[in-house]
């Protein structure tokens, strides 16, 4: 077993757990309230909330396909060091997208979520850049 790779899967199974059971209840809960506004390019308030929870999911299984894929590299399943690069790459860019939004706020990462994310990202970067220097 390779554990920096595994290491990278159980940093991913954290994101996966983080956003698609406790932030799918917290997403849920938010949003019960609010009203969309009907769009011309989204469509009626039903379609835009639909359309919301949907891109939500689209998160959860794009964290599930990484894990999925670095527990398969683990185990010995297949090796690649382009696809941990290319993982460690995407994290990176995704690790740059959160820190554009938290740069006026870097405060608001230590809340729990945010920070278990934060973590989880950064240990996917690392984990998966180092394995991909060992295969």
């Amino acid at each position: 077993m390779n554990w920096a790779e595994f290491g990278a899967a159980v940093a991913a199974s954290v994101l996966v757990a983080a956003h698609g059971v406790v932030g799918h209840g917290w997403h849920r809960a938010q949003l019960r309230d609010v009203s969309f506004k009907p769009t011309s390019i989204v469509g009626d308030a039903d379609t835009a909330h639909r359309f919301f929870q949907v891109t939500w999911h689209i998160v959860t299984v794009f964290f599930l396909s990484t894990s999925a894929a670095l527990y398969a590299m683990a185990f010995g399943a297949f090796t690649s060091a382009v696809v941990l690069r290319f993982i460690a790459a995407v994290y990176l860019l995704i690790i740059c997208v959160c820190l554009a939004y938290f740069a006026r706020r870097p405060r608001a990462l230590l809340a729990p979520i945010p920070g278990i994310a934060a973590v989880s990202m950064v240990a996917i970067v690392v984990l998966a850049w180092v394995a991909s220097r060992c295969s």
